[in-house]
């Protein structure tokens, strides 16, 4: 059953949602600093703490694309999704998404990581 990427049962979906593990060194824009150009950017070294739990932050929001690419009422790609999701947006579905428990989380190798996520509603009623 957890193996499965989507899995149907009563009022709820459980669903799996995956990432790749952030790098240790990341450039961090400098503040003030323009998006283009001879921009500025300091160099930052994450802990694997702090890698582990933005993966497990993008996780989650790939789950949540998951779930709602298989909507009824606005059927659109995962991608679409994720921009949407990305740029701030929500509906009458964002209740549904917020109240979503992560049941567990895996770390696979080589740079990886997995969330299963339940859902308290089905997606076929958005």
């Amino acid at each position: 059953m957890i193996g499965q990427d989507y899995y149907f049962t009563g009022s709820y979906v459980q669903i799996q949602g995956e990432a790749d593990l952030p790098p240790v060194r990341q450039l961090v824009p400098a503040a003030g600093s323009k998006t283009g150009g001879d921009s500025q950017a300091t160099v930052e070294f994450l802990s694997l703490r702090e890698r582990r739990k933005q993966c497990r932050e993008q996780a989650l929001i790939h789950s949540h694309t998951k779930w709602l690419s298989l909507t009824r009422r606005d059927r659109e790609t995962q991608s679409e999704w994720d921009l949407r999701l990305s740029m701030g947006g929500s509906g009458a579905w964002q209740r549904c998404l917020n109240r979503a428990v992560i049941r567990n989380h895996f770390y696979d190798l080589p740079n990886r990581c997995r969330v299963v996520v339940l859902y308290p509603c089905l997606p076929q009623k958005y």
